[in-house]
């Protein structure tokens, strides 16, 4: 179990591309061949790019939760009203801008975007002049490993207060007492919980 959760936050600072639908070729006219349009393939590049350059951080299995605001540039008409908190409505979907980003993180972020558990994509408008997307990744507690461990712990800590709430103990409780207060001592990092 990792001694710390781990929380990390960048931004990408680029006009925002949408997952675009994958696209057939035929080869050797034989067998079409399936292949992710150019303007998504350079946009999850570069999302790549700016991950391993500003974060370089590898969850590996764990599962995480996500967090993507997408600011986009607000119309002139509208630039009078952002104090006011205007909920941004345009032509992007939330879903394809998410997917976006979790297929480019795939293999530099995490092994795979299926470890992710919660998700939250929002779309605001910008204060400043150009699109930018800030997202967040953080691990979360729940590794069939780290719930052992809790599980282990917390037997451990009942069987503890059951003892001490006794008041008087023979020497066989004390005896087991101070063995179960070194097992509770012996876990390694520190729970989560």
């Amino acid at each position: 179990m990792s001694d710390c959760l781990k929380n990390v936050k960048f931004k990408i600072i680029s006009p925002i591309v949408t997952k675009a639908r994958p696209k057939a070729r035929v080869v050797n006219g034989q067998y079409a061949q399936m292949y992710t349009p150019k303007k998504t393939s350079v946009y999850e590049n570069f999302i790549k790019l700016n991950y391993q350059e500003k974060v370089n951080y590898f969850f590996d299995e764990r599962p995480l939760e996500v967090a993507i605001v997408a600011y986009f540039k607000c119309p002139n008409a509208l630039k009078k009203y952002i104090p006011f908190d205007i909920k941004c409505v345009n032509h992007k979907d939330l879903d394809n801008i998410a997917k976006t980003i979790l297929d480019a993180l795939n293999g530099i972020a995490y092994k795979d975007d299926k470890q992710v558990q919660k998700l939250h994509v929002t779309k605001k408008y910008s204060e400043t002049d150009y699109d930018y997307v800030e997202v967040s990744i953080s691990d979360v507690v729940g590794t069939l490993e780290e719930v052992k461990q809790m599980y282990e712990y917390e037997k451990l800590t009942q069987e503890i207060s059951k003892l001490e709430s006794k008041g008087t103990l023979n020497a066989k409780d004390k005896e087991r007492l101070i063995k179960l207060k070194e097992k509770t001592n012996s876990f390694s990092t520190p729970l989560p919980f």
